[in-house]
């Protein structure tokens, strides 16, 4: 029981300090605006960005939450360069808002590819059947959750999104598993 308890506390912990890093890079961007003299500017460009991400399904991601902050940092500092004059801030701010987030769609397109071309060559594709997997997954250190995404997403055919429903983990997280296991096999 005490255990339970204890991952629940370690989760929770973990999960205020995304929290908190995400509040100071939010922070550092407003800092090096204001210094800038671009802080509506880069503020309507942040908005317009988080009101616009949930268009697309999906936003590239650092491998970890330190390098994403960084890359976060970087990318609004030369948002903040790029803002124009205040008589055409708004449309300056909202045509870059639109610009970050079609290009981290692309960005994780491409990503995506990369793996799709890298499954093509271990021979892992969609509508394997589950001996072949197996065969190719045996002698392997995969953990039984990154087998059993690589079952549901090769042979199953399921989308990240219905593996996220079905094994209770962020969408993000089986993405990741997917790519480490993906890493794995590329090895042996």
């Amino acid at each position: 029981m005490w255990r339970m308890n204890w991952l629940k506390t370690k989760i929770k912990l973990k999960y205020l300090w995304f929290y908190i890093l995400g509040i100071l890079t939010i922070l550092a961007i407003l800092c090096v605006s204001w210094l800038n003299d671009r802080i509506y500017e880069v503020i309507i460009t942040i908005i317009g960005f988080y009101l616009l991400r949930p268009l697309y399904n999906k936003q590239c991601h650092a491998s970890n939450l330190y390098k994403c902050s960084i890359i976060s940092i970087i990318v609004f500092i030369v948002v903040t360069i790029l803002e124009l004059p205040k008589a055409t801030s708004i449309l300056t701010a909202l045509i870059l808002s639109i610009t970050l987030t079609l290009f981290s769609y692309y960005f994780r397109d491409y990503f995506d590819l990369k793996d799709i071309l890298k499954a093509k060559k271990l021979k892992v594709t969609k509508g394997i059947s589950k001996e072949n997997l197996n065969k190719i997954i045996e002698n392997t250190n995969l953990t039984e959750t990154q087998k059993q995404i690589l079952q549901y997403y090769y042979c199953n055919k399921m989308s990240i999104t219905k593996i996220s429903y079905l094994i209770h983990y962020s969408y993000d997280y089986i993405v990741e598993l997917k790519r480490k296991a993906l890493k794995e096999l590329a090895k042996n």
